[in-house]
């Protein structure tokens, strides 16, 4: 059963926006999430020509006791394969100096037809009720009403955060990856950088390093890393700002991935592969290359501008303007999810598509599925400091692209 905590009333209006035109391009071999997992996906497509690093995939020791028996039911689905539901979780696991931490959770649907697919941001400072879980080494934690998402990852672990996501949405995840952010850098690297978009240089902080450029550069590893991570100088909007620029950053890297520069140079991609599998956690059952391998070649016929990332609709919590509730909407895109479909334009409206390098704004134009009828197509800290607010605009708000931009530190 979905618990999804009380929202408030009353939404902000965003203003019109201008449409823009879309470029189509075929995917070969790419789909994802967060900065981390955006790279293992893509992995999953060249697996055939590193099968030595098979035994190197990590799995989570407790997956089936972690889960439990009251998991939701998987919906029935004519398609040609089968829809599949990845969690990715990005962490500081390895960070000897703040613990285990989750700054970027995905819920990444791949439709049946493999002719669309969208990953949804879940807000680590999002109020939720989390259920009990079991942790890695095997004790009990305690469910709680009302506590910051990010609390299921730091109490439980990343398959707690997957219970907790199954608890509140009623889609069944198929896999759980969990990405430490410690190899994110030579992810970045492997592919001789990332395109991305600085509206002003970012300071050095507490929070994170500087990066001292502007405008458009594609960025190395660490220069991405101070990039996904800024939340404080680059929007008024705090972490949903920050969630939107990961969300073009890994716009831009499907962009970088599956151009010919990447693909055809076979010493780039055994370092990315490598540096995505040193760095991935992954549900039993799925840590096999031969089988990842096969669930990628179901992605030949997706292309970038079918693929999109948006945030769970949200709001500022009542009670406390540093904190987010998820707004009724979300069971609306839960619904999606669920059945299989495209998004609609209420979601596509501000999402973020990969078309383009660095990212692009979506025209909020469905792009139906023709196999699909009826559809439509770090911050080390855990403590919000920052006034969130409204991410996406729904289909009964106007939208104004540089509105849009200004507020969520986009160029």
């Amino acid at each position: 059963m979905s618990v999804t905590p009380p929202s408030p009333a009353g939404r902000r209006a965003a203003p019109k926006r201008r449409a823009r035109s879309k470029r189509r391009h075929t995917v070969a071999t790419v789909i994802t999430a967060t900065a981390a997992t955006l790279c293992m996906i893509t992995a999953l497509g060249v697996a055939f020509t590193v099968r030595q690093l098979d035994n190197g995939i990590n799995t989570f020791a407790n997956g089936d006791a972690a889960l439990g028996d009251d998991r939701p039911d998987k919906v029935d689905a004519d398609t040609p394969e089968e829809p599949l539901n990845i969690l990715l979780v990005g962490s500081d696991a390895n960070n000897p100096d703040n613990g285990a931490r989750s700054d970027t959770t995905i819920i990444m649907h791949l439709s049946g037809d493999r002719e669309f697919a969208y990953g949804v941001s879940l807000p680590r400072d999002a109020l939720v009720n989390r259920p009990e879980c079991l942790a890695a080494d095997g004790t009990d934690v305690p469910g709680e009403s009302m506590v910051m998402f990010n609390t299921a990852y730091s109490e439980g672990g990343a398959l707690c955060t997957q219970k907790t996501v199954e608890s509140l949405t009623d889609i069944r995840i198929d896999a759980t990856i969990e990405m430490d952010f410690g190899g994110f850098e030579e992810m970045v690297d492997a592919i001789d950088g990332v395109e991305i978009c600085l509206t002003e240089p970012i300071r050095a902080s507490r929070y994170n390093k500087a990066l001292p450029k502007e405008g458009t550069f594609t960025a190395n590893g660490e220069e991405a890393l101070i990039y996904v991570r800024e939340r404080h100088q680059l929007s008024i909007n705090g972490d949903v700002g920050r969630m939107k620029r990961q969300q073009a950053f890994l716009a831009s890297m499907a962009n970088k991935v599956v151009s010919a520069q990447t693909l055809t140079n076979p010493a780039r991609v055994y370092n990315f592969v490598k540096a995505v599998i040193d760095s991935m956690t992954i549900t039993k059952g799925y840590n096999d290359i031969n089988k990842l391998a096969d669930i990628a070649g179901g992605f030949n016929g997706i292309g970038l501008d079918n693929i999109n990332f948006l945030t769970v609709p949200n709001e500022e919590y009542s009670e406390d303007r540093n904190r987010l509730v998820w707004t009724d909407e979300a069971d609306d895109l839960w619904t999606l999810i669920r059945e299989d479909k495209p998004l609609t334009s209420e979601f596509l409206t501000g999402a973020i598509g990969a078309e383009e390098g660095g990212g692009s704004v979506n025209t909020g134009e469905p792009s139906a599925s023709p196999s699909s009828p009826g559809s439509t197509a770090t911050d080390p800290s855990t403590t919000a400091t920052d006034t969130p607010t409204d991410s996406d605009p729904t289909d009964d708000e106007e939208f104004d692209p540089d509105e849009f931009a200004a507020s969520n530190g986009l160029c």
